[in-house]
């Protein structure tokens, strides 16, 4: 029993060296180190300034804002990471390569991430970029933490969960990367919005009677959709569409005191939203009603005229909004900055 044991043991022995024998010169492929730093593109406006400031600026976006205004003591910052393979030129995007990968920081940085990847291979990287709750950054698990205001845990369908007007943390981020990797790769990579960023400022606070003033705006869009669904991993907007109204309080004192427009003492912003928006430009309308603390109305405006709203631009809706004026001014601003090519006309409010 003993020799027959000892025989089937050689035996194996031989059968595995004879397959090592028939494989000559295959080796296992070696992945490659990939290097990614992510930044935003704006910072312009505050960075090095050193003098702080009390309030927001509504043409600014919330990295700025919240820089100038020194409020990263209640947010931090989440970058996410998923990486796709592109095969046989054909692109294969059901499911990321690698586990995600989540970097929170307690205040805005640029930041990099570091893996590994098989070379002579097309991958597509995707970044997207939110704010979360202060001291998230402290968590022994990144992956586990939420958005303030997006649920981001399928970057091919990311939500907002929070809609609210006059609210910076509804900015966020994103871009995506085509990359074919032959060895070590480092490349940076810029984020962008997927939004347009809207405001409406009125330029006639002092000409409203004694003691009247802002308290209660309510929003109403119509006529064209708005979008409450991003596929990061494509750029573009999902097909579903939300009916969408906001009430909100207002005060000349909070939260945009600062900047060209609201550092004014006859201004007041009465209306910033964040709207998904795609890379052409597209229209929309909505109702604002103005009242005071006691509920008389001040005014109603139907906005009738297409209002231009655009990814990565800031409209800027601005008149005489609350007295007998009827013309307002609008301007579209590429990447929140001024620009030589900025659109600027006169319309009608009815």
């Amino acid at each position: 029993m003993k020799k027959l044991f000892f025989s089937l043991v050689v035996i194996l022995f031989a059968a595995t060296s004879c397959q090592e024998e028939t494989a000559p010169g295959i080796m296992p492929v070696e992945e490659v180190p990939v290097v990614l730093d992510i930044n935003v593109p704006e910072l312009g406006a505050t960075r090095g300034d050193e003098t702080v400031i009390a309030g927001l600026d509504s043409a600014l976006g919330a990295i700025d804002n919240f820089d100038a205004a020194d409020l990263w003591g209640e947010y931090d910052i989440r970058y996410i990471l998923e990486v796709y393979e592109i095969t046989s030129g054909s692109e294969n995007l059901s499911q990321p390569i690698i586990n995600r990968m989540v970097n929170i920081l307690d205040n805005y940085q640029p930041t990099t991430f570091k893996t590994r990847l098989v070379p002579n291979r097309e991958y597509r990287f995707v970044v997207w970029a939110d704010f979360v709750a202060q001291d998230s950054y402290l968590a022994e698990d990144p992956l586990k933490i939420e958005g303030l205001c997006y649920n981001a845990s399928d970057l091919k369908n990311i939500t907002p969960t929070k809609w609210s007007a006059m609210d910076e943390s509804r900015d966020a981020y994103f871009v995506t990367a085509d990359v074919y990797i032959k060895t070590t790769l480092e490349r940076e990579l810029t984020l962008k919005r997927p939004f347009g960023k809207l405001r409406v400022i009125t330029t006639d606070l002092e000409e409203l009677n004694y003691g009247s003033k802002p308290y209660k705006v309510k929003v109403t869009y119509y006529n064209h959709p708005i979008y409450d669904s991003l596929n990061a991993i494509t750029g573009r907007l999902n097909t579903t569409t939300k009916d969408l109204t906001y009430e909100f309080t207002v005060d000349k004192t909070s939260p945009y005191t600062a900047g060209d427009y609201d550092s004014q003492a006859a201004n007041q912003t009465l209306f910033v939203d964040y709207l998904y928006a795609g890379e052409d430009q597209s229209e929309l309308n909505f109702i604002m009603e103005v009242r005071e603390e006691d509920g008389r109305m001040i005014k109603s405006l139907d906005f009738c005229t297409q209002i231009p709203l655009q990814r990565n631009h800031l409209t800027t809706v601005i008149g005489k909004l609350l007295t007998i004026e009827s013309l307002i001014g609008i301007d579209i601003n590429d990447n929140f900055m001024n620009d030589a090519d900025d659109e600027d006309w006169i319309i009608p409010a009815e």
